[in-house]
């Protein structure tokens, strides 16, 4: 009998063997065409944007600008006034923590005008961030997951239409992504607020940066809100007659001049909308930062525990011992075993149930039921 070679397995090594030659040949030629593309002008295709909806962006600004400026802005004015042109306000918190600031800014400020003049800014900064600290709940509440998937929704209901925001995936998808965003609680949201506060109060404390910022921010604000104020028909009354002695413009240089409480209002008004605009950018970037951050070392923890956990689970695993190491009740043996490993329930025999439940008929007792 001639026996035929099998031609079969040849073919099909052949084959394999064409095949991570022409796998080879194609990633060998992969930066050839890149290279080639880039010589003659060619771009690879650009990656698909994130589709980032209307109602997503809406949320997005009432949070962090209407909330997290506009009304902590408000709230902060409110607090300061309060603050510095109240019999209260300067007994129970002007006074003290002016103190406080000049105790702080004695090593940079050696001029005791300079002195008093950044204590007075930096209490009013410190006033603003009482006045804001009310605010963060109401971040807290527009950053629930379910809450902000429900609102920003609403919005892509009424700018898409009901029906588009039902039937196109793209819409299911990012909702979902909201799920997948990190948790911004209660802690990250403080911690956020004192990383922007920062660099804001050390701006405000120092007249050599106070005085700049006094001539080209607050004052242009605080006119603007007194010229809105004429017009929808606010006056000052008693405010205008009533004040204190300050140095114009923050220069501590420069003689004290009576400032009415309405100018002084209007100021602080500047003073507030003007830096915490920079302030909302800085927490909202801070508290994703920081979020994401928290949310990145908390899933590494888990991984590494996951990971060392599998390890010990099958080690106990292979630390039970064999049927071979034990002896049992049916060969007269107790449960020992000879590596000295965990030791198993052990499983009654039948007769071994079959002789306890004899003696507990003899005792006029019912057999047990049951294994």
């Amino acid at each position: 009998m001639t026996v035929l070679p099998d031609t079969t397995a040849q073919s099909a090594s052949a084959q394999t063997s064409a095949d991570a030659s022409g796998a080879s040949a194609n990633s060998a030629a992969a930066p050839a065409q890149q290279k080639d593309a880039m010589e003659t002008g060619g771009s690879a295709p650009a990656p698909r944007k994130k589709f980032v909806s209307h109602g997503y962006r809406v949320h997005n600004e009432i949070t962090y600008r209407v909330i997290d400026w506009l009304l902590n802005s408000t709230v902060g004015v409110a607090a300061t006034y309060v603050a510095a042109r109240t019999e209260a306000g300067q007994k129970y918190f002007q006074k003290p923590v002016s103190k406080l600031f000049e105790k702080v800014l004695s090593p940079i400020l050696k001029d005791p005008k300079s002195l008093a003049e950044g204590a007075k800014w930096g209490t009013a900064f410190t006033s603003i961030m009482a006045g804001g600290f009310a605010i963060i709940p109401l971040v807290m509440v527009m950053e629930n997951k379910e809450r902000k998937k429900k609102i920003i929704r609403w919005f892509d209901e009424k700018i898409y239409g009901k029906d588009t925001v039902e039937n196109d995936p793209k819409f299911k998808q990012s909702y979902q992504k909201i799920d997948e965003e990190p948790k911004k609680g209660f802690w990250t949201g403080m911690t956020a607020r004192l990383i922007a506060i920062a660099p804001l109060i050390t701006v405000a404390s120092l007249p050599a940066t106070n005085k700049p910022l006094m001539k080209y921010l607050y004052n242009p604000i605080g006119n603007l809100s007194k010229r809105l104020a004429a017009k929808i028909g606010i006056t000052p009354g008693k405010m205008l007659v009533e004040g204190a002695m300050e140095h114009p413009g923050g220069d501590p240089k420069l003689p004290k001049q009576f400032q009415s409480n309405w100018d002084f209002l209007h100021q602080t008004i500047g003073f507030d909308f003007g830096l915490t605009i920079f302030y909302a950018i800085l927490h909202e970037t801070a508290y994703k930062a920081l979020a994401a951050v928290r949310a990145k070392k908390h899933a590494s923890s888990g991984e590494e525990a996951g990971a060392q956990q599998a390890p010990a689970a099958q080690n106990s695993t292979a630390s039970l011992p064999s049927e071979e190491n034990r002896r049992t009740p049916e060969n007269g043996g107790s449960w020992i075993e000879k590596t000295g490993a965990a030791r198993p329930r052990p499983q009654k025999s039948e007769s071994y149930v079959a002789g306890i439940d004899k003696s507990r008929v003899a005792a006029g007792e019912q057999p047990a039921i049951g294994p």
